[in-house]
């Protein structure tokens, strides 16, 4: 029997409003997005008696660093990210951030982390 998880993850967008975050850097709409799909998916398991696991695949450069996204409060996009991967864990939804590629920290991710080597 297959089971099912949810995945999330930061990609470039060249069009993003925030140029400093149009190569996969996290900023503000990446921020608010990860909040807002992974409370989605805490809501639609919450009758469910087991919760469906929420992998984080992480390869983000950085943070996007700048003026304006600071101005606009990356910060608080940012922890109501990590808050939503807090409460999904809180429900029972198993949470892993897979880090790849080249990125050297979690970024926006759950609290479980696993580097693949080689």
């Amino acid at each position: 029997m297959a089971k099912r998880c949810a995945l999330s993850a930061v990609v470039p967008d060249a069009n993003n409003h925030y140029p400093r975050a149009a190569r996969g850097e996290v900023g503000l709409l990446e921020g608010w997005t990860l909040a807002k799909v992974v409370s989605e998916t805490v809501a639609a398991d919450a009758d469910k008696p087991v919760k469906r696991p929420i992998v984080a695949v992480i390869d983000v450069p950085s943070q996007a660093y700048g003026r304006r996204e600071e101005g606009f409060g990356i910060h608080q996009a940012l922890a109501g990210a990590a808050a939503a991967y807090a409460n999904a864990r809180l429900a029972g939804h198993p949470v892993i951030g897979l880090i790849v590629g080249k990125a050297m920290s979690g970024g926006v991710s759950g609290p479980t982390v696993i580097r693949p080597t080689g």
